[in-house]
């Protein structure tokens, strides 16, 4: 049995085991606050219709947020005062440097320059009375920056548009779409149809804008990105009678999920992952109609791209000038005659290669390459007179997590198309430069694979069901011998991909040795509360148990990676 088996069941558990625990949601959910409203049922004699899809739209927007571990205020048919309520709630529950979100589903209106958003009691009969229907949209928006919001998203999906002309919508009421809204500050303001065009309900349960958001809300991607994908998908559904529009702007990048690629796991279970392409080399394959000679052009300009910049970087400026050096040089490979999955996947690790490429070109001589004691000094430093660049430094660390995720994918859809690119890690075999006469490069692989099939059959998972706590045991003891296998002689990329997965879950169990012992792990409610206690008495602990939705995401990708490097030299472990 190959080794994937191991691995890939490593993996499914370490996410499970953190993800799903409620205590793991609380802490998280410390720092991201979303109210979603959906109004379907207008009262009747008033010039608003019902719509058919909003509170759908509502809950599947709530699901998908929830999943991206936000406390959500939830409401469906809401009149005006029942929103007004709840937003002070949802206020209340903002914190500084927090993230917030607003969705709205249902009838919205532009009146003299402004956006309504429509309560089920609206009727629309009286000027006078728009204050007792509708609240303005810039009332939200101002909610979450005035609460100290870092980054807030408003979301409308209420272009719907308004068919009665009836009194005095004739005057200074447009009948479709909304304004566009100027709010300073870091927020994006999201439209589900540009400034002057209304938005499609959808015909099969919900519209096509809820359904694009909730497809790549968590799909990793940065939000700009994000945004480019929904609005393609929704013009792409409408025929081209949709096209979203963004007003706003972050000063750096801000991913909904910590996970490219998939949702982060909550409570209520877990949003699959994309589907890497499959390997296939066959020759016969990769004809089938495409463009040859664009593949080879390709697969030829990548060789020379990292055979001219290897990844030797050892300080910083070395590491800025090969970054750059490398984007640029990409940037200038043709994509165009390229299969449309590998364009695709060629651009998603692109981009955050081109937004690091910038930070980078901001960082100062001085900045600590390299010691983590030194740079969380340069950060408390630098962050008093500069925080916005300590906030762009601190992005990286999710960058590169993307970036390696992204380039996972691109090696698999490369070897589909029969496309291979040379290992340019250049790093001394340890034993050599000790002095020792190292092992050869078979004796290394067959030592390897007795150390993880001891790994493998000592060490057995425990069934799913056994409980929280059954598998917090496994997992240190898997790290604990993880840490102890041996890598001297083995070839580089199977050395480094296995240090990428071990040292992830050897940090992991690191923060779970800091935990209390008697931790009721099986106990949902009491973990739950165990969680809200942290962040309030222990908020460092916290934040390295936050931390660990990244560390799993690391180990789950290097685990991806182990599984293709083991099987390239022919490694299979016997299943337990």
């Amino acid at each position: 049995m190959k080794s994937h088996v191991f691995f890939t069941a490593c993996r499914s558990l370490l996410m499970v085991a953190f993800s799903a625990l409620p205590g793991w949601a609380a802490l998280h959910a410390q720092d991201r606050v979303a109210l979603v409203i959906g109004n379907n049922d207008y009262d009747e004699g008033g010039n608003f219709p019902d719509l058919d899809n909003c509170v759908h739209d509502a809950a599947l927007i709530k699901d998908t947020l929830e999943a991206v571990h936000f406390k959500v205020f939830f409401l469906e048919n809401a009149t005006r005062s029942q929103m007004d309520e709840t937003l002070e709630s949802f206020e209340s529950s903002i914190t500084k440097g927090s993230t917030a979100v607003f969705y709205f589903a249902g009838h919205g209106i532009e009146f003299n320059g402004k956006n309504y958003l429509m309560g089920t009691n609206a009727k629309l009969q009286a000027r006078s009375r728009l204050g007792e229907e509708a609240m303005d949209a810039e009332t939200f928006a101002g909610a979450m920056m005035l609460a100290g919001a870092k980054s807030s998203f408003l979301f409308l999906d209420c272009c719907r548009e308004v068919p009665n002309d009836a009194g005095w919508l004739t005057r200074g009421i447009k009948k479709r779409g909304l304004a566009e809204l100027h709010v300073d500050g870091d927020i994006i303001i999201a439209y589900a149809a540009k400034p002057g065009q209304s938005a499609l309900d959808g015909q099969d349960g919900n519209s096509p804008y809820a359904k694009a958001l909730a497809k790549w809300l968590p799909s990793g991607l940065k939000h700009g990105d994000m945004f480019e994908k929904v609005r393609l998908e929704v013009h792409e559904a409408t025929g081209g009678a949709q096209r979203t529009w963004e007003t706003g702007s972050f000063l750096t990048p801000f991913f909904f999920s910590d996970s490219p690629g998939k949702a982060i796991a909550s409570g209520s279970g877990t949003v699959p992952p994309v589907t890497v392409a499959p390997v296939m080399t066959d020759p016969k394959t990769v004809g089938n109609g495409r463009d040859e000679g664009a593949l080879k052009t390709f697969q030829s300009r990548m060789r020379k791209v990292l055979l001219d910049h290897p990844n030797t970087a050892n300080d910083l400026d070395s590491y800025r000038k090969r970054t750059v050096a490398v984007v640029r040089a990409m940037e200038e490979i043709p994509l165009d005659a390229l299969p449309k999955d590998l364009q695709e996947a060629f651009s998603d690790f692109l981009v955050p290669m081109q937004t690091e490429a910038g930070i980078l070109a901001e960082i100062p001589a001085d900045f600590p390459y390299g010691k983590p004691d030194e740079i969380t000094v340069w950060s408390q430093r630098v962050g008093r007179t500069n925080p916005d660049l300590v906030a762009r430094v601190s992005s990286i660390p999710t960058l590169e997590q993307h970036i390696q995720t992204a380039g996972l994918k691109v090696d698999g859809i490369m070897a589909k198309y029969g496309i291979f690119i040379p290992d340019t890690n250049t790093t001394a075999n340890p034993a050599q430069s000790a002095g020792r006469s190292p092992m050869t490069r078979q004796e290394a692989l067959l030592a390897f694979k007795n150390q993880i099939t001891d790994m493998v059959q000592n060490n057995p998972a425990p069934n799913p069901n056994a409980g929280n706590a059954a598998q917090m045991r496994y997992l240190k003891s898997l790290a604990n011998r993880a840490a102890k296998v041996n890598t001297e002689g083995l070839p580089e990329d199977l050395k480094q991909a296995y240090e990428e997965f071990a040292n992830p879950l050897i940090q992991i169990r690191d923060v779970l040795d800091e935990l209390p012992d008697n931790l009721p792990w099986d106990d949902d409610k009491a973990m739950y509360a165990f969680g809200e206690r942290l962040a309030k008495s222990d908020p460092a602990l916290g934040q390295r148990l936050i931390a660990v939705g990244s560390l799993a995401n690391d180990f789950e990708a290097a685990g991806t990676k182990v599984d293709q490097v083991m099987a390239k030299y022919g490694i299979l472990v016997p299943s337990p």
